[in-house]
């Protein structure tokens, strides 16, 4: 009797998407990587997708600051209960590629590109009527929208808007208040340090640093996890 993980597994695998450890399944395009995660809760199974720019700084754990449970983005999915019978096991199943399939990736595609992103982070990061309207941000602080600007026009060259960006999300993470005060200094300090090499043109040391977030990201998705002895 195959496992849900098992029959997702499957169809995510001719949709281009490949195994990361136990559970999770990832797929690279252009610019960023999209990931499918199982969580195993006490009562039953949820499914989980994100996506990871792959010009961020790569943080080196799972976390789904643009994404989130299905169940967040789509009213007809919920939990699949651990004693749920096979027909509802195969519906849980059937929903979740389709939402994937036909309503994620499509999404994916359109953001697949520093370009996409910085166009939609650029209007996203602005107050209503525009606000996140797009199913992977709708659980996103606005904070990490304009994070994700920020780093996008860097990464397409544009610094003079790269430096407003920047002061920008200085300003968002100072009035911040659902990050702990360490965290939100620390990203303060991120920014400040964005700017220091921006005001000074030191475009090739920034160039360099998100060169090194795209192969950290890549080497941390496609390498085995190294046991500690």
């Amino acid at each position: 009797m195959s496992t849900p993980e098992t029959i997702i597994n499957r169809q995510l695998k001719e949709l281009g998407f490949l195994k990361k450890g136990r559970s999770q399944m990832y797929c690279k395009i252009d610019d960023i990587i999209a990931l499918v995660c199982y969580e195993h809760l006490s009562f039953g199974l949820c499914v989980d997708f994100t996506i990871y720019p792959l010009f961020l700084p790569c943080l080196g754990i799972i976390h789904f600051t643009y994404g989130g449970r299905l169940s967040f983005m789509f009213p007809d999915i919920s939990v699949l209960h651990k004693e749920a019978a096979e027909e509802e096991k195969n519906e849980y199943c059937e929903t979740a590629v389709n939402h994937i399939k036909y309503d994620l990736l499509p999404l994916v595609y359109s953001l697949s590109t520093a370009e996409k992103l910085c166009a939609f982070s650029e209007k996203a990061s602005k107050p209503f009527p525009f606000g996140r309207r797009n199913r992977l941000f709708v659980r996103c602080p606005p904070e990490r929208i304009k994070y994700l600007f920020m780093y996008s026009c860097i990464y397409m060259g544009e610094y003079e808007k790269a430096q407003k960006a920047a002061k920008n999300y200085i300003k968002a993470m100072k009035k911040c208040k659902w990050l702990i005060e360490s965290l939100i200094k620390e990203k303060i300090i991120e920014g400040e340090a964005i700017i220091d090499l921006l005001e000074k043109g030191q475009y090739q040391e920034l160039r360099e640093k998100l060169n090194k977030n795209v192969e950290d990201h890549i080497a941390f998705f496609t390498q085995p996890k190294k046991r500690v002895k």
